[in-house]
C-alpha cells in the first residue's frame, strides 16, 4: 500500500509539473528501478529538447 501511495504521488507530480525534465525523468528512473527504460526512450528525452509536449 505505501508503494501504490508513493506512486499516486509521482504520478501527480509527473502530471501538474509542466516543467517536468530530463532530469526529473533520470530521477524517476533510478527510483523505480527503471533508469534503462528512460535511458534507452530516445524519443522522450529529444522531445523534453525541443519542447515538444507528445511525450506524455
Amino acid at each position: 500500500m505505501k508503494e501504490q501511495r508513493k506512486l499516486s504521488e509521482l504520478r501527480k507530480r509527473i502530471v501538474d509539473n509542466h516543467q517536468f525534465g530530463a532530469g526529473d525523468w533520470y530521477e524517476v528512473g533510478e527510483l523505480t528501478d527503471c533508469l534503462h527504460i528512460v535511458e534507452g526512450h530516445d524519443r522522450l528525452l529529444r522531445s523534453l529538447r525541443f519542447g515538444d509536449d507528445d511525450c506524455w
